[in-house]
């Protein structure tokens, strides 16, 4: 009889992983372009103007979602 570590009501909770649901995929986006604006403004690539309407947005999407 072969005893793996990985299988059973034993099995350890890093392997075990949660799908997430589509709006915890919507908030992650959101987290995300907030995230990637910061760089690009930072960078210089986008205007102040374009990185305050991408967190504007972003927060919108997760004040929303985050309600449910």
């Amino acid at each position: 009889m072969k005893i793996s570590m990985l299988d059973g009501p034993g099995a350890p909770s890093s392997v075990v992983q949660k799908v997430p649901s589509p709006s915890q995929r919507i908030i992650e986006r959101a987290h995300d372009a907030k995230v990637s604006a910061t760089d690009a403004w930072v960078r210089g690539h986008m205007s102040s103007k374009e990185h305050d309407a991408v967190h504007k947005r972003a927060d919108r999407v997760i004040k929303k979602k985050g309600k449910k």
